[in-house]
């Protein structure tokens, strides 16, 4: 039998958490979404369950253990990312006496970490963290506006890889106040500080600002709204001690889950930024990928701290990412001026932001349209949308468009701020409305709510449609069948919180439906009032199913779980449920990839990266479904009445007469419609050596294989020729080792 062990009440703690218990994990089993307070003191206006530690910064796990007795234990893992805390109105403040005591294995004693850090800096924080391969522990009071990472006091040597008991005691009333640190019940140090600060909410791996995390397993943590005396902290230290002595990695722990390859597409502090917010995304007709993001000077404050417009391009779906590029640059320009007339602005003011951006496709012409806020500064911040496009598939841009300007009537009249709703717009292409574009907004005032702009004429003049969602913030729309409209909305001040709202319109944006939240036949959509992206990804006249795709941080609270979900009948149901990044994350951006996959750009880990992520069908159902490549690429290609026409878009037709299919053009990347347009490769001699010779597609990767016998089974990576932005003429001359070799073009992104 377990032994049973002397340990506090649970009455006389005022926060418990236990790796035996208590660990709320997510569907894979190992990601952890919550822990639970298992202390029972009676604290005035704070309930037990407000102490759990309910808010989750990155993605810590479960370490899984097994004690000496054979029981089954777990332990948290932070991976310097990661964070799990409350918030100082859920968790409480204790100002005065205060003690923590946790049970804990660092991993690293080299790089930044707090193992402990207070979430508000009102009225100050209480704190222990490694640097420098020393602990050090210190506190602030709300007389200091530092929530970085100072060094404070050095107490000990951090050590890795060992259990100990760290406990931490701030005693008040005499005095100075004083902080003392013991590891395994014996002082490593106790000094005095200058000041009290409070143990303001609780973040345990991070600190308050949910950065600098630490790398290191913890296994218990007791807080105390009190000094405890010696003999009181040494009966805790040694029940855990006692409780966890001999643990070891529990040898039957499932298996972890497969991680989702995440690619860094904006990173803060990095390409002359000190923080990048807010992505959209887009794929060209070409196939190119346009990422854009907030490129935010001094910090991650929104508009109007100083911010520009930037971003990237990929040619290969993603895998990599061409450096910054500057589109606007407001922000970065301290002698910039505009006026903004709504606000009786005639006279040039500062104008310090360009973002927010939502990015648009015109499949008639291929032309990249970009909605995005300008934004001034006087007196508080002014806002009017515009627009700038590119016809080179994001190489350049034109100059802006003032379209409130250009298009009287646009803005609403109210005296709220008329805004982008960020990430992606849209193009009809069905209906009766087929090739409209239509950008999302919305007025954010008392009260808010979301809308669209659009345009008939490819851009020449844009008008603003009804009002999807009164009470609705940031909108992102789709199209269903028949050119019908489906709009996801953030919460501003609907009646419901918590959850996604939705409406449909069925004559291109003019007029909407009554917004909703869930169907018969679907509970509504868990979401934190925040922003999320939804597009359609096939029709049945392209594909075997209509299939809608959206995104967002899927928890009713809290900024955390980027979820994909899918539909097949147009957004009723949401049966397909993919977590992408159990950690934390907020804005999103969709978009179809050539590769016939879903491209996800989102903003992660306490708004410190916008990662890149790609999706196929079948690792969203995990096998129960999938799309075969053609579809999506015949989709690209042919219209709608040639898709219903298989002797024209079938995979073995061939509309252009070439000799080469449908198919064969679709996995070459060739133009189906154009005989000119067909891969293969040449051979000519220059000065007596062979050249091989081929006209490459753009954004398609090949590889040039090579064996020097016919009867061989293998061939033989001998050239690796990247995706480039434009079709290009590759020239390879070769070497052969014999007299003899033989030579074939592969295209790998079809393959992994």
């Amino acid at each position: 039998m377990p032994v049973v062990l002397a340990q506090p009440a649970p009455e006389t703690v005022y926060a418990w958490y236990k790796g035996d218990e208590g660990l709320g994990l997510l569907a894979d089993q190992y990601t952890i979404g919550r822990w639970t307070n298992r202390a029972t003191q009676v604290v005035p206006d704070i309930s037990v369950s407000a102490r759990n530690l309910g808010r989750v910064t990155g993605s810590p796990f479960k370490v899984y253990l097994r004690k000496k007795d054979g029981s089954t234990a777990g332990a948290v893992a932070f991976n310097g990312n990661d964070g799990l805390w409350s918030a100082k109105t859920e968790f409480g403040v204790i100002a005065t006496n205060r003690t923590m005591v946790l049970y804990a294995r660092l991993r690293d004693n080299v790089s930044q970490g707090f193992l402990f850090d207070a979430t508000s800096f009102s009225p100050g924080l209480m704190r222990a963290q490694v640097k420098t391969g020393y602990w050090h522990v210190g506190a602030s009071g709300s007389a200091s506006s530092s929530y970085a990472s100072t060094l404070g006091t050095a107490t000990s040597p951090a050590v890795t890889n060992i259990w100990q008991v760290h406990t931490f005691v701030v005693s008040t009333n005499n005095g100075l106040p004083r902080y003392e640190h013991f590891i395994n019940s014996v002082l490593a140090a106790g000094v005095s500080i200058s000041t009290n600060g409070a143990l303001s909410g609780l973040m345990i791996g991070a600190n308050v600002a949910q950065q600098f995390g630490i790398r290191a397993e913890v296994a218990e943590v007791l807080v105390f709204d009190r000094a405890l005396d010696p003999t009181s902290r040494m009966v805790v230290e040694s029940y855990l001690s006692n409780k966890w002595d001999g643990v070891i990695a529990d040898p039957d722990a499932p298996k972890p889950p497969a991680a989702v390859t995440r690619v860094p597409v904006f990173e803060n502090g990095k390409e002359g930024y000190g923080c990048y917010r807010i992505p959209a995304m887009v794929t060209t007709l070409r196939g190119t990928l346009i990422a854009m993001a907030d490129g935010r000077i001094n910090g991650c404050g929104d508009i109007p701290n100083p911010l520009d417009l930037v971003a990237k391009r990929s040619y290969d779906n993603g895998r990599t990412w061409t450096p910054l590029q500057v589109i606007v640059n407001y922000g970065s320009d301290p002698t910039d001026t505009d006026v903004y007339p709504h606000y009786g602005i005639t006279n040039p003011i500062p104008r310090v932001c360009g973002g927010d951006a939502a990015l648009l496709l015109d499949r008639t012409n291929g032309r990249v349209w970009v909605l995005y806020d300008n934004g001034g500064n006087s007196g508080g911040r002014k806002i009017k949308l515009e627009m700038r496009f590119s016809d080179d598939n994001g190489t350049n841009w034109s100059g802006a468009l003032d379209i409130e300007a250009i298009n009287p009537g646009l803005r609403p009249s109210s005296s709220g701020e008329f805004l982008t709703g960020p990430g992606n717009g849209i193009q009809l292409t069905s209906g009766t409305k087929a090739g409209r574009l239509i950008f999302p907004v919305y007025l954010y005032g008392s009260p808010s709510s979301s809308m669209v702009i659009y345009s008939d004429d490819h851009g020449q003049t844009w008008q603003r449609g009804g009002v999807a969602g009164a009470g609705g913030g940031e909108i992102q729309v789709a199209e269903t069948s028949n050119g019908v409209l489906l709009a996801s909305m953030r919460d501003n001040n609907f009646s419901t919180s918590g959850v996604r709202t939705f409406s449909r319109s069925v004559d291109g944006g003019i007029t909407w439906g009554t917004p909703y939240t869930n169907t018969p036949d679907q509970p509504a959509l868990p979401d934190p009032a925040c922003q999320a992206s939804i597009i359609r990804l096939t029709t049945t006249n392209q594909s075997n199913a209509n299939r809608l795709v959206h995104a967002n941080a899927a928890d009713s609270s809290s900024r955390i779980k980027m979820t994909l979900r899918m539909s097949y009948d147009e957004g009723q149901t949401w049966p397909v449920t993919d977590l992408i990044y159990a950690g934390s994350s907020a804005y999103s951006a969709l978009a179809p990839l050539t590769s016939g996959e879903v491209g996800l750009l989102f903003e992660a880990d306490g708004y410190t990266r916008i990662d890149f992520v790609r999706r196929s069908v079948e690792e969203m159902t995990n096998g129960a479904d999938s799309l075969p490549p053609y579809t999506s690429w015949s989709g690209d290609w042919f219209s709608p009445e040639e898709l219903s026409d298989p002797t024209i878009s079938g995979p073995d037709a061939d509309p252009d007469g070439d000799s080469s299919s449908n198919y064969h053009e679709s996995i070459a990347g060739t133009d189906p419609l154009d005989s000119r347009s067909y891969l293969a490769l040449n051979v000519s001699k220059s000065v007596n050596q062979p050249v091989l010779s081929f006209a490459g597609q753009s954004n398609r990767n090949y590889t040039l294989e090579y064996r020097e016998a016919v009867g061989l089974a293998n061939w033989q990576a001998y050239l690796q020729i990247p995706a480039r932005a434009t079709s290009f003429l590759a020239q390879v001359p070769v070497v052969f080792s014999n007299d003899s070799g033989f030579f074939r073009l592969a295209i790998p992104q079809l393959d992994d």
